[in-house]
């Protein structure tokens, strides 16, 4: 990061107000420490929606490297998504794989 305060954040508007206004785009990471979203900027065309949306990939590829499953969001529900990222996506879903057994 660039040192700034909320630089880890680059989408700073009301979170109602961003889906109301269709600029965002999630991810759910859903693991036993419990669940983060990470939120990305698929519209506006600033330095810092671009590093989100490049965020939001990294966090894909890696989860998936890990063994974790990514779901995709399609109509009203997710299925698996095993393709590239695509960030006109509403929603991703990542599934941490379930440990011992």
């Amino acid at each position: 990061m660039d040192g700034q305060a909320g630089a880890a954040h680059p989408v700073r508007l009301h979170c109602a107000e961003r889906f109301w206004r269709g600029i965002v785009a999630r991810i759910i990471v859903a693991n036993r420490h419990g669940h983060q979203v990470v939120e990305y900027d698929t519209v506006t065309d600033t330095e810092e929606a671009r590093r989100s949306v490049e965020e939001a990939e990294r966090i894909l590829r890696e989860a998936r490297d890990q063994g974790c499953r990514v779901s995709k969001k399609v109509g009203d529900q997710h299925v698996i998504d095993d393709g590239p990222f695509d960030p006109t996506v509403e929603e991703y879903q990542v599934i941490a794989p379930l440990a011992g057994g």
